[in-house]
């Protein structure tokens, strides 16, 4: 008997720590969000590729304007956790100041969030307060580890120009739910 007992005593505390470790399955949307955008090296090409290697197919190819400053952008469908999702990912040259041009890259994920938990975890995930209160902007600065906000201040000017800085927008709600990441490049010569 007392043979047993500490054989079961064994197998109950080998047990406890992946059970103790067991991490909450993160929502749908903030899974896909995760799974296809949160990467500091993020571009509309290797957000395509995740999303094919994913099962995605196309629903827009890419396409292009120069109104009312130059972007290009294509989209998506996916699955993530049995929930589908319309993926989009592009980039733009927005003119900064006379002479030069700073490239945004971004990516976004649209889908059902009826119940708020990824914006929870969106918000979580950023780690930053939003622009103003009530707003669904996040400005940040990401050295691909930490997220500290975007201030103005004396290192504003030096992390937006930089290429350090980052926007996270939360827009929608319930089936309409839409999370976009931001990435502003550093600042070039126009050509």
């Amino acid at each position: 008997m007392m043979i047993r007992l500490g054989a079961l005593t064994v197998c109950m505390l080998l047990a406890l720590p992946a059970t103790a470790m067991a991490q909450p399955k993160s929502s749908p949307l903030f899974q896909a969000f995760l799974q296809f955008c949160a990467d500091p090296d993020m571009n509309p090409l290797e957000v395509r590729k995740a999303v094919e290697i994913a099962g995605g197919t196309l629903f827009k190819p890419e396409t292009t304007t120069d109104f009312p400053y130059r972007m290009s952008a294509a989209s998506w469908n996916v699955t993530v956790q049995g929930q589908k999702f319309l993926m989009n990912a592009g980039g733009g040259r927005v003119p900064h100041g006379a002479a030069m041009i700073q490239e945004t890259l971004s990516c976004s994920v649209m889908g059902d969030d009826s119940d708020g938990a990824a914006q929870a975890e969106l918000k979580a995930w950023v780690g930053v307060p939003p622009y103003s209160p009530g707003s669904s902007f996040y400005d940040f600065v990401w050295d691909g580890q930490t997220r500290t906000p975007l201030v103005d201040g004396p290192t504003f000017r030096a992390d937006s120009e930089g290429g350090k800085s980052w926007t996270l927008a939360i827009n929608g709600s319930g089936k309409f739910t839409t999370v976009m990441l931001t990435h502003f490049l550093k600042p070039t010569p126009k050509q």
